[in-house]
Parts: C-alpha cells; sequence; structure tokens
C-alpha cells in the first residue's frame, strides 16, 4: 500500500507536468498521450497481479472515457463559460471537470463494478480477453486520431459538431463494452453450470458405488450359508489344498468393506475411491500416490473436472485393452508453488494425436474431456506432457495456482 501511494504521488505530480509542457505545442501532446499509455500500463501491472489483456481492456476502456469527459471539459471551459475559465486547468475549468465527472461517472461505475469486475475475478475464460482488448483500442485510436488531426483536444472542442460526435461515440463505446461484456458473462454462466452439473454427476457416481457396494454385500451375506456348505464339503474331504484356492478366490470376490483414504482432500479422496473400485471390478490394477498436505491448492470444480477426466480416459483406456497386465497409476504432488500431476496406464497401443494435442481415441467423439483438462492447463498457465509406447501412456502436468 505504501509503495502505491508513492508511485501515484510520483506519477500525479509527473502527469501534471506533462500537460503542461503538452499545452506548448500539439506534437507534444500526441507523444506524452503514447508514453503516458505505457507508464499507466507499466503502473497497472506492478500494482495488480493480472493478465496484460484484462488490464489493457480496463485501461483503454478507461482512456476512451477521459478522452470523452475532456472533449466536454474544454468546450464548456473555452467556448460556453469563457469569463469562469480563462486559461487551461483553471479554478473554473477544473470545476467544470468535477461537475462533468459527477453526471458521468455513475453510468461507467456501474459498467464497471457490475459488470467488469465480476467478470476480471472468474478464472475461466482467459483465451477470450486476449482479443476483447482489441475493441476498446480501436475506438482509443478513433478518438485520438479525431483529436489529433483536427489541431488538439482545444480545438477539436470548438465545434460543437465535434462535441456531439464524441458524445455519439463514446455512447457507442460503451455499449459495445456493455454487450460484450454481457456475452462473456453468459459465457462464464455456462461454464459455471457445467462445472456444477460435473459435481453433480460425481455425487450420482458415489452414490451409485455406494450401493453397488452395499448390494454386493446383501449378496455376500445372502450366498453365506451355500459358501459355508462347500467349505465342510472340503473339510469332509481332506482337500485342503482345494479349500485354500476356494478362500482365495471368495475373498477376491468380495467388496472392499472400508473405504481407503488417500487423501484428506475429501474431493480427491473421493474421485480415488470411485475410480479405484471401477478399476476392481474391471481386474484392472489401480495405485495412488498423493504427497500432498491438506487440501489440493484448486478450486473443487476445476479439481473434479481435471481429476476426473485424467481417471476416466485412464479407465477407458484400459478397458479397451482388454488385458490381466491393466493398470492405473497417479500421483499427485506439491512441489514449491507447483502441482505436479503424473498419471500412467496401459492402452491398446492406439493413440490420436494432432502436432501436440492430444485428441480422444474414441469414435465419432469430440473429445470433451481432453479438452477440459487442456484449459484447465491453460487457466493455470501449466505445462503439459505426453509420451507413450506400444502399451503404455504416461502424463505429467505441471500447474501454477495462486495459493
Amino acid at each position: 500500500m505504501r509503495t502505491n501511494v508513492v508511485l501515484c504521488f510520483l506519477i500525479y505530480v509527473m502527469l501534471s507536468a506533462s500537460r503542461v509542457i503538452a499545452l506548448t505545442n500539439p506534437l507534444y501532446a500526441v507523444f506524452m498521450s503514447v508514453i503516458w499509455i505505457v507508464i499507466y500500463l507499466g503502473f497497472y501491472r506492478f500494482s495488480i497481479r493480472a493478465k496484460l489483456s484484462k488490464l489493457l481492456f480496463v485501461l483503454l476502456t478507461l482512456l476512451n472515457y477521459g478522452s470523452f469527459t475532456v472533449i466536454l471539459v474544454n468546450y464548456f471551459s473555452f467556448y460556453v463559460f469563457r469569463d469562469a475559465a480563462g486559461y487551461p486547468y483553471s479554478f473554473g475549468s477544473s470545476l467544470i471537470y468535477a461537475v462533468v465527472l459527477c453526471l458521468s461517472y455513475p453510468f461507467v461505475y456501474q459498467l464497471f463494478h457490475k459488470k467488469l469486475n465480476p467478470l476480471m475475478e472468474f478464472p475461466a475464460n482467459t483465451k477470450i480477453w486476449k482479443f476483447l482488448w482489441l475493441i476498446p483500442a480501436t475506438f482509443c485510436l478513433a478518438y485520438y486520431y479525431n483529436l489529433y488531426s483536427n489541431g488538439g483536444i482545444i480545438v477539436y472542442a470548438g465545434s460543437v459538431k465535434n462535441v456531439l460526435f464524441a458524445v455519439t461515440f463514446n455512447a457507442g463505446a460503451l455499449f459495445v463494452t456493455y454487450l460484450v461484456l454481457r456475452l462473456v458473462e453468459d459465457s462464464n454462466d455456462r461454464l459455471r453450470l457445467e462445472r456444477e452439473s460435473y459435481q453433480f454427476s460425481l455425487q450420482s457416481i458415489q452414490y451409485k458405488n455406494l450401493k453397488a457396494q452395499m448390494d454386493d454385500a446383501r449378496r455376500a451375506r445372502h450366498d453365506l450359508r451355500h459358501t459355508v456348505n462347500i467349505l465342510q464339503t472340503y473339510l469332509n474331504d481332506g482337500n485342503t489344498k482345494g479349500l485354500q484356492n476356494y478362500i482365495e478366490q471368495y475373498l477376491e470376490s468380495l467388496p472392499s468393506d472400508s473405504a481407503r483414504l488417500y487423501s484428506d482432500d475429501y474431493t480427491l479422496n473421493a474421485l480415488l475411491s470411485i475410480y479405484e473400485e471401477k478399476a476392481r471390478k474391471e481386474q484392472i490394477r489401480f495405485q495412488a500416490n498423493i504427497q500432498l498436505e491438506g487440501r489440493v491448492p484448486l478450486p473443487e470444480p476445476d479439481q473434479v473436472v481435471l481429476i476426473g477426466n485424467l481417471l476416466e480416459n485412464a479407465l477407458e483406456a484400459c478397458i479397451r485393452q482388454n488385458s490381466r497386465d491393466s493398470y492405473i497409476s497417479f500421483t499427485i504432488r506439491r512441489e514449491g508453488k507447483a502441482v505436479v500431476i503424473l498419471e500412467d496406464n496401459s492402452y491398446d497401443g492406439i493413440m490420436k494425436e494432432q502436432g501436440k494435442t492430444l485428441q480422444s481415441s474414441k469414435e465419432n467423439h469430440t473429445g470433451i474431456g481432453v479438452s477440459s483438462i487442456q484449459k484447465i492447463v491453460e487457466k493455470y498457465n501449466g505445462i503439459l506432457k505426453f509420451t507413450q509406447d506400444d502399451h503404455v501412456f504416461q502424463l505429467s502436468m505441471i500447474l501454477f495456482p495462486k495459493n
């Protein structure tokens, strides 16, 4: 906070000096405008840990609003209330500037507070911001071209037609910005609903898994009488080797009597328990190595989508392999601020890839699960690599969460 306050004070002093210098020559004004865009962006980048594209969107939107207010202030100061404002930065022009801000800023505040701020905090849709900043940039360039090609702000504001154009132009810019933010908001809502749907699916899977275990236990109790009769037969015949083999097979057929605790993180433990049980029923070896203290440093929706899709894809690959040597090995650990995920599994040797992008190997399938994994990796500025030989697929992933 102390550093930001000092920087704001220095920037304000420098800005005041540069504005006075810009009055001496229109070319200085053009040069100063470009320099100050860079200075503002550098300050925002230093103070706010956000994507550069998001900062550009906010900065350019504010610059468009600033240009609009300056045009109005100069029009009223120099061409309407001449006696109240005889020179730039006088008390009269400052008062007019305050009035313009008071009347116009509530609309801009609502746009930023109600629409823009929630979207900035929403972690998804990082790619779309790479292009959204071009919209206010286009309006900003049009503003500056009109201002400096007509002799500067003061000369430009001397025409009522120019002022009306600025009002209309700024209203159009704000309207387009509002529509774009509304579209992004709708897109984020769809993503949020998809994640909630995935969580509900996970709960449904847990319920079905628990119900299946209860049914298995009920059948085992029902068949216990028949099992005891067979054991008695082996004992009466003195066939100890056959008895031992039967007991081993019987124990393997029994469902697990307790859920295994892989992690203190409930979501991660539930995912691993579900897919371990699925793998057991398909006679697939399942191994998980969790080297984390406490929770996985990812939001639960992202965790469910990422780990759920990884294990689902691995399980399907092992099932398609149709071999007794099928296995799944999953590891997650923390290395500094990074989260490392390693996943190995056997497969049938058929893997589709396009460049460095992994494709789904299902027939007539768009690979939504694979796409979801890649989006989460991009969201956390991660690295995703995979290798495969004839029958072993290996995936490694590094994510950089904020916490």
